[in-house]
């Protein structure tokens, strides 16, 4: 996730609709126990027999963990930095793998189906593109043609 509040409502919603899901949670300013008890639950040494969800805010992982136990990685909002993404995707992948992983990314829509800025820049990542200069180029293009 992106954002604390939108890890919150899903870890909420793991919860309710998996309980037999041990569920775990990185993210900032959390107690000490409670973050190495969620990296604990996709370590290939460490990780439960059973189903685990461990939900995430990007960026705040240190670099070098091992989150292979771990087959599925769901990302629920884009972050602008392509360099970030690609840590955050390279967690899951590596030394350790068990299983073949996959990739999901969650691409929100408005209430009348209509794209949001989630579109843009999912496209930017999945090009390997900077949001920002993708985002730059269009303005200078619109003003050109202006």
């Amino acid at each position: 996730c992106r954002f604390r509040a939108e890890l919150f409502r899903m870890l909420d919603a793991v919860r309710e609709r998996f309980p037999q899901f041990v569920v775990g949670s990185i993210q900032g300013g959390q107690k000490r126990a409670e973050r190495l008890g969620g990296l604990a639950l996709l370590h290939p040494e460490t990780s439960p027999v059973g189903p685990v969800f461990v939900g995430g805010v990007i960026g705040t992982g240190s670099f070098g963990l091992n989150l292979t136990a771990a087959h599925t990685c769901v990302i629920m909002s884009e972050v602008y930095s392509p360099g970030k993404m690609a840590q955050t995707l390279d967690r899951v992948y590596g030394p350790g793998m068990t299983t073949p992983v996959a990739y999901y990314s969650i691409v929100a829509v408005g209430p009348r189906g209509q794209r949001t800025v989630d579109h843009d820049v999912l496209a930017a990542r999945l090009a390997g593109e900077d949001v920002a200069q993708r985002t730059a180029a269009a303005w200078v293009r619109a003003l050109i043609e202006e």
